[in-house]
Formats: C-alpha cells, structure tokens, sequence
C-alpha cells in the first residue's frame, strides 16, 4: 500500500495522511497512520469525520499540524469556496 511504501522509503512511520476522501482516511487508518480530513474536497464532511478529525481551512490544518500560528496567513488567498492557495 502507499503508505507503507513511503514509511519504508523515508524510514519513518511518524506520517499524517492529509485527505478529501474517505478512501484517503481509510488507507491512513488501515496502515496505523495518523489522518486528517479537509472539508473542501470530494466526500462529505459527515463523513470524513467517522474516519479521522476535519479541519475548514488551511489555517486551521496549520494549527493543528503546529506549522502555523497565526489566525490567517498573510501568504494566503481564497480561490473558490472553501478553497484557500499558497501565493
């Protein structure tokens, strides 16, 4: 699987699966990896968050992640409903 690929690859099992998709979580969840869901993808967030926590925004995946502290980054822009992109 592909999360096992990269754990043998980069000889490391501290990973946190970044996923729009139940499929994304599922494969985290099956390889004992840590995941988060992002609420602007393809399933719903209901969804989502019977596999792992979902965040709402770059910001708030930052934070939790703990690259990032600051309410919104100022090298952030929307781009679309739900949708935020790095400058």
């Amino acid at each position: 699987d592909l999360l096992h690929a990269i754990m043998e690859a980069t000889g490391t099992e501290d990973l946190v699966m970044i996923g729009d998709t139940t499929y994304d979580l599922e494969m985290a969840h099956a390889a004992g990896v840590k995941a988060i869901g992002v609420a602007w993808g393809h399933h719903p967030v209901e969804r989502l968050r019977e596999w792992a926590p979902v965040v709402d925004s770059v910001a708030e995946l930052g934070r939790l992640l703990g690259v990032c502290t600051e309410e919104v980054s100022p090298d952030l822009h929307d781009s679309g409903p739900g949708r935020r992109t790095v400058n």
